[in-house]
């Protein structure tokens, strides 16, 4: 057996998941794999599996910390001294790994000693970086008199890097954990219970790169994260936002009306969706008013962002890197970005909007929330339009969709009767 360069690390919270992502294969590309199981869900499948370590079971753990999810896994593999390699990766069970994931992170972490080597980076200016239902930004600052908002900006004005890396899935030089582990402590203990301290761990990651001098570095197209809903009410807790919060880097007024687009290849007719939204294209709309997120649920190659980001203003793009298109899954990302408390949820950009569908919607809304307002397309996916409040209540457009097609939905819908999307041809 050869030496082993990079050992692998999967953080497990339900045994069914585990074993079903084992059946589909999604771990072929690693060798050797140990899964890392958190958390106090039954276990006795896994019972006896020599590629197995449940936290609970070790001498030193943060089992009575269940906020700290996968921080959980990080410290019991520095402080109990697990595995053998120099090097280590951190990795959540829904991913998908590539054939060059250990040989193109290895030659990473040996080009350059010390370094963060993350996998699917979003800009710092994203909302979901330092969205205020999480407390990062207050974490930062009670541990170590970090202000975020001064970081952010001195970061992006000395080195130009305008990422961070997103997800907890990371591969670092085993020191290089234990120094994050001992440098994270101090901020796990600001938050105390707070179930959204969860979300802290991932943000402080290129914090830590960036005070203690280590360059944080990108791999492309060796892994993608699926981002399953395993957590019942984390889509609630996400998308909560007291009145009158504040995100950083957004200065400009939130619009009335956030639309989220799930698109999927032929970019003309993606760009055509956009171009029809536009305020100037809808009736009884201003600049400013509304705002178009376009999610890329796995367009190979991707659509291209400038086309998108121009047809029409205040447009975001997002491309998901997923060989498993998921229209809720992508919907409910878009969701959580966007800063509108009302939402209109678009499955799949079919085509041109009608020009009195945003000020249909937002009628129908005024005069019948909570319901539903539902446009057809000559489909059951056309547009549905509703409060933040409403889309939480249900649990993210996976609830949107079951209300709507339920026997029960039509009292809780309302129809735009001649506005949607064109039907495609």
């Amino acid at each position: 057996m050869g030496k082993l360069v990079l050992e692998t690390f999967v953080v497990v919270h339900e045994q069914e998941r585990l074993l079903a992502a084992e059946a589909e294969g999604r771990y072929r590309h690693l060798p050797e794999p140990r899964f890392l199981f958190v958390g106090d869900r039954p276990a006795e499948r896994l019972t006896g599996r020599e590629d197995v370590v449940v936290a609970r079971d070790l001498p030193y753990n943060l089992e009575h910390r269940p906020n700290l999810l996968a921080f959980t896994a990080w410290f019991a593999v520095a402080r109990n001294g697990l595995g053998r390699a120099p090097n280590v990766a951190m990795l959540e069970y829904d991913i998908d790994v590539g054939p060059d994931f250990v040989a193109t992170t290895h030659r990473a972490l040996e080009e350059s000693s010390g370094a963060l080597v993350g996998y699917e980076p979003m800009p710092f200016s994203d909302p979901r970086y330092s969205g205020v239902d999480v407390p990062v930004a207050s974490s930062l600052r009670r541990a170590y008199g970090i202000e975020l908002d001064a970081f952010v900006t001195d970061r992006l004005q000395a080195t130009g890097q305008d990422l961070w890396t997103a997800t907890s899935n990371l591969s670092l030089s085993r020191r290089t954990l234990e120094a994050f582990v001992d440098w994270y402590l101090p901020i796990a203990e600001t938050f105390g219970d707070d179930p959204l301290g969860a979300h802290v761990h991932e943000r402080c990651i290129p914090v830590f790169g960036h005070v203690t001098e280590r360059e944080t570095v990108y791999v492309p197209d060796v892994l993608s994260h699926r981002q399953e809903r395993s957590h019942g009410i984390e889509i609630a807790r996400r998308l909560h936002r007291p009145a009158g919060a504040r995100r950083l880097l957004t200065d400009a007024a939130d619009p009335d009306l956030s639309v989220v687009v799930a698109a999927r290849g032929d970019e003309e007719r993606v760009v055509g969706t956009v171009r029809s939204l536009a305020p100037e294209r809808q009736v009884g709309w201003e600049d400013g008013a509304v705002e178009i997120i376009v999610v890329d649920n796995g367009s190979r190659p991707p659509l291209d962002r400038a086309r998108i980001t121009t047809a029409a203003p205040n447009v975001r793009y997002l491309y998901r890197g997923t060989e498993t298109p998921d229209t809720v899954q992508a919907l409910d990302i878009g969701a959580e970005m966007a800063r509108g408390e009302r939402l209109g949820l678009i499955p799949s950009a079919t085509g041109a909007a009608s020009g009195g569908l945003l000020r249909s919607a937002q009628a129908a809304l005024d005069l019948a929330e909570p319901a539903l307002a539902i446009a057809s397309n000559g489909s059951d996916d056309g547009a549905v339009f509703c409060s933040r409040r409403r889309f939480v209540e249900l649990g993210g457009f996976g609830g949107v969709s079951d209300l709507r097609h339920s026997p029960a939905g039509g009292a809780a819908c309302v129809t735009l009767a001649g506005e949607g999307l064109a039907a495609p041809s």
